[in-house]
């Protein structure tokens, strides 16, 4: 059996029969990453499904001016359905990928392994139904957040998702304006607000929050 085998965020996996258990996780591959490196690019054409063991990935587009656009966020124990879009209907991938935590272990599930294993077991269909579904719901949010809220709101909202639990977020203020689609100057202006009225404090390339719950509770219903 694969040293693996303990690691894997793959609930469904160990329902599978053992020899087809045994066979996937002798196929399933690990890499590290380190902040900021590209996982997947735009227009790729890949060759497998990749699933977090550790850290956080985002999913994003690009606008005509260069701005990230979110598209989803991955986490720890969570499956790109966009790379199960991609290699069943054998088509590019229509995002880029990039690591948002320090560092990540993502899992490399070859496309053959993953069909065998999706045609072949009804639990993991049902694990791929259920995580398309949540991944929808998440994108949906997404989608509203941009859509409807001010730029002062997306931001915080934007320090609540990348939140860790010690509260501090490494990152500059042009990361989080890059990422939003907005000016650095608008951000550095609502952060000092924040700082200001008692719910952040700025350090070079850190924010600290100190009540994510207090932050959460000015957040549109």
């Amino acid at each position: 059996m694969s040293p693996l085998t303990n690691q894997l965020p793959f609930h469904f996996i160990e329902k599978l029969n053992q020899h087809l258990k045994d066979d996937t996780w002798n196929k399933i591959k690990k890499v590290t990453f380190k902040k900021g490196e590209v996982v997947i690019q735009k227009g790729q054409n890949i060759e497998g499904v990749y699933v977090v063991k550790h850290g956080a990935l985002r999913i994003y587009t690009l606008d005509s001016n260069g701005n990230e656009k979110p598209i989803d966020n991955l986490n720890a124990g969570e499956i790109c359905v966009f790379s199960i879009s991609s290699i069943m209907n054998k088509i590019i991938f229509p995002a880029w990928v990039t690591i948002d935590s320090e560092s990540a272990d993502v899992f490399f599930i070859p496309a053959q392994t993953f069909k065998h294993l999706y045609e072949s077991d009804p639990f993991v269909r049902k694990f791929v139904l259920e995580a398309m579904s949540s991944r929808i719901y998440n994108m949906m949010g997404l989608v509203e957040e941009s859509a409807t809220y001010d730029i002062g709101t997306r931001i915080n909202n934007f320090l609540l998702r990348c939140c860790s639990e010690n509260q501090t977020i490494k990152i500059s203020h042009q990361e989080v304006a890059t990422r939003l689609g907005t000016a650095r100057e608008v951000v550095s202006r609502h952060l000092k607000h924040l700082e200001n009225t008692g719910f952040i404090t700025l350090s070079r390339m850190k924010i600290y929050i100190i009540s994510p719950q207090h932050l959460a509770k000015i957040l549109p219903k």
